[in-house]
């Protein structure tokens, strides 16, 4: 079964069925390297989250990129370049000159020109493609010009970042989406989840940043009064406003999912949980699937990156996940194909170059119906972020706990 290197949500935008992802990732320097790798290798989806305490270093990285235009293509260079001459902010018409592109070339005056061959005849390019030219036109944005954000056209990256669990009550929601905009120094996301459907108290650490607080007995200082339509409600006002293209939700049930469905205008496009061999939740899947919403896996290897604090799985030494790389002459962790197969898209955590590089290169094979079905054998529910045992003890108590 072939993949695409996208798939459409519902709203029409594309998301990349592979990013990078970031939980844990806070060491500046590692992240900072990996990002740029990431970038380089052709990753155009990046997952962070408020409680990563990382936006800013990505933010950081994605700036120098498009500082230095990696991430800007020609039309929305062109068009800054013409606003800046005419000293305007935007202008009432912008056109393509011409249905045919030629190769830019540099004069003597370090400006662009056509350029011509020995022959006289022009220097073209013929893989023009006139859609792809008018989607970009589109969406150029134009607001924010000397904010110091990275104004962009959307379509060459796609930024995912999570409302904190102790942001989720209404009038929070846009606090906490700006502290996350002005972090990655972005005008806008390109997807926004409610990163956990219950509501904790909101505290204050020793850095000043806002965070979890336990009491005195280890429980997890919690906020019983979750009104997830409520918090929807706010989702759908800041994408009307363009503060995040997409919206989504994280770790949910399938009740809960129901619900912002029955009270919804605009439909989630996006559900992130925990998926992985020993984990395969298809019955969410499915339900996903019926309701147009794209499932993103997290911990699609089965999270090492887990192993200092909880049991997990150990997928990567799995006698069936080595027979079936060995037979596709792949790495243990590149069979994590099996989740982007099965129509999820899948944000593998590295910050080692060479993994990063490893676990992106998934699109030159393909698992055939025995390994699939070898595979499916692996699931066990076996559940590793389990909230209640490793981050918020008492949380299963609270009206919202999903599992």
């Amino acid at each position: 079964m072939s993949v695409e290197m996208e798939v459409e949500l519902n709203n029409g935008y594309k998301m990349p069925v592979i990013g990078l992802g970031t939980w844990m990732a806070t060491d500046e320097d590692s992240l900072t390297a990996a990002v740029h790798e990431a970038l380089k290798l052709g990753y155009r989806h990046i997952d962070t989250a408020s409680a990563y305490d990382n936006e800013h270093v990505i933010g950081k990285v994605l700036k120098e990129w498009f500082d230095e235009g990696k991430l800007t293509q020609k039309v929305e260079k062109f068009l800054r370049r013409s606003l800046e001459a005419l000293q305007l902010d935007y202008v009432d018409m912008y056109l393509i000159h011409v249905p045919f592109t030629v190769v830019e070339h540099v004069g003597p005056n370090g400006q662009p020109f056509a350029g011509f061959k020995e022959d006289g005849t022009v220097y073209m390019d013929e893989s023009t493609d006139l859609v792809a030219i008018w989607k970009i036109q589109r969406v150029v944005t134009i607001t924010n010009m000397s904010s110091g954000k990275c104004s962009r056209n959307g379509d060459e990256i796609f930024v995912t970042t999570k409302l904190p669990g102790y942001g989720n009550v209404p009038e929070k929601v846009e606090k906490f989406l700006r502290r996350s905009l002005e972090a990655l120094q972005l005008d806008y996301v390109d997807m926004y989840l409610i990163h956990v459907p219950f509501t904790l108290v909101e505290h204050v650490g020793p850095n000043g940043q806002p965070c979890v607080g336990f009491k005195e007995d280890g429980t997890v200082d919690m906020d019983e009064s979750t009104d997830l339509v409520a918090i929807w409600k706010e989702f759908e006002k800041f994408q009307r406003q363009g503060l995040t293209r997409s919206i989504g939700v994280s770790d949910f049930n399938m009740n809960q999912i129901e619900r912002i469905l029955k009270n919804c205008e605009i439909r989630p496009s996006n559900h992130q949980f925990e998926y992985h061999a020993a984990l395969q939740v298809d019955d969410m899947v499915s339900f996903c699937k019926d309701n147009d919403i794209v499932c993103t896996g997290y911990a699609t290897l089965g999270s090492g990156a887990a192993s200092s604090f909880a049991e997990v799985p150990g997928l990567l030494n799995n006698s069936t996940v080595v027979e079936i790389a060995e037979k596709h002459k792949k790495t243990a962790a590149q069979v994590l194909r099996h989740s982007v197969q099965k129509g999820l898209v899948v944000i593998p955590k590295s910050t080692n170059p060479e993994r990063v590089k490893e676990n992106f290169e998934i699109f030159d094979f393909e698992l055939d119906d025995e390994d699939m079905d070898a595979l499916a054998g692996l699931d066990c529910n076996f559940r590793i972020y389990d909230f209640e045992q490793y981050f918020f003890k008492g949380i299963k108590n609270h009206p919202e706990y999903p599992y």
